[in-house]
């Protein structure tokens, strides 16, 4: 399930939410000459958290509305 990005990564980024593992994968979504790290490509994997619990992401989602 996509989470809502924090306003200072949207649009170079992505999160994706697996409750199952209470993990988020964040990917690079669009490249931006000083948001996102040089090395990386639209595409690529930018971080990976854990634990993200629904609460987390409850809180998230909130604070982008």
């Amino acid at each position: 399930m996509e989470i809502p990005e924090y306003p200072g990564n949207a649009p170079h980024y992505r999160t994706f939410w697996q409750p199952g593992s209470l993990t988020a994968v964040s990917f690079v979504a669009e490249r931006g000459e000083y948001s996102t790290p040089a090395g990386l490509r639209v595409g690529d994997v930018y971080g990976i958290q854990a634990p993200v619990t629904a609460q987390d992401v409850e809180l998230r989602t909130a604070r982008a509305a």
